[in-house]
């Protein structure tokens, strides 16, 4: 679902893509390049290279009632070993709240996701559910099964991850008993190994990068059954290491007889180890 990692996808956009010395030097860098692409998967975002310890993630709509708070905290080399993110919002015609969680485990990781829509105390959409992301011998989530219930509708999604020689996500391949989420992505790198594009048949992103391996941009646009959305993620001030700290979110939604535009600051805290 495109707003359930909300948190995490801002926040792993946004970092450095240069790796750091003390990385370089404490982690095996084929480890390093899998649990990279780990995060990447359940962020839905870039791949990270700085190694993290924890990261505290804000959203605050500008002229529309909404907040997000997402945290996550890391073992060494970039494991994630949990997160949460909550998100309120009211656009004066529906209501939104969400609630997601994912923790490592034996297994791989497990997540616990709930998310409900309103309007006008009628409940457009009711989504509870969990993922289970799984790893290979080499520690790669090669597969994941989203299990879920859309509107008391049981349901299950499951996906498939391709790599190439790097360690890089090539492709996501989504196979759902729900025809909507049927869906395979592809991904792009530039010759420095940068994330540049993301492409499905309902979505597609472009990021820019600057020469000293910044994330400058993001620019998504997303096809729904009746609107289209665009959405420009834009960085303002980035920490020591090249991870965004400030940026500003523009969403335009275009329907068949009005337009929609809503502006949201956004403000990160990254821990180093």
């Amino acid at each position: 679902m495109t707003r359930v990692r909300i948190g995490l996808s801002v926040a792993l956009t946004a970092v450095a893509m240069n790796a750091s010395a003390q990385v370089a030097q404490t982690c095996d860098a084929t480890q390093l390049a899998i649990n990279a692409a780990n995060l990447q998967i359940i962020a839905q975002g870039s791949p990270a290279k700085e190694q993290f310890k924890t990261f505290h993630v804000k959203t605050k709509g500008e002229n529309i009632d909404s907040t997000s708070d997402t945290r996550a905290i890391f073992e060494t080399c970039n494991v994630l070993k949990n997160a949460t993110t909550t998100l309120s919002r009211d656009d004066g015609a529906s209501k939104m709240k969400l609630d997601y969680r994912i923790r490592r485990d034996a297994e791989g990781w497990l997540t616990a996701e709930a998310m409900t829509i309103t309007m006008k105390d009628k409940t457009l959409t009711d989504w509870k559910g969990e993922t289970r992301y799984t790893p290979d011998s080499s520690g790669r989530i090669t597969d994941s099964v989203m299990t879920f219930t859309l509107n008391n509708q049981p349901a299950q999604t499951r996906t498939h991850y391709d790599y190439d020689a790097k360690n890089r996500v090539v492709r996501m391949v989504a196979h759902s008993s729900l025809q909507f989420f049927e869906e395979t992505t592809e991904l792009s790198y530039d010759t420095r190994g940068f994330l540049i594009r993301t492409s499905s048949g309902k979505e597609n992103t472009t990021l820019s990068w600057s020469d000293d391996g910044r994330w400058l941009k993001s620019e998504t646009e997303t096809n729904h059954p009746y609107s289209v959305l665009y959405t420009v993620n834009e960085c303002t001030k980035w920490d020591e290491q090249g991870s965004c700290l400030v940026q500003k979110r523009t969403e335009t939604e275009k329907y068949a007889k009005q337009t929609t535009r809503y502006t949201f600051a956004v403000t990160s805290d990254y821990q180093y180890f």
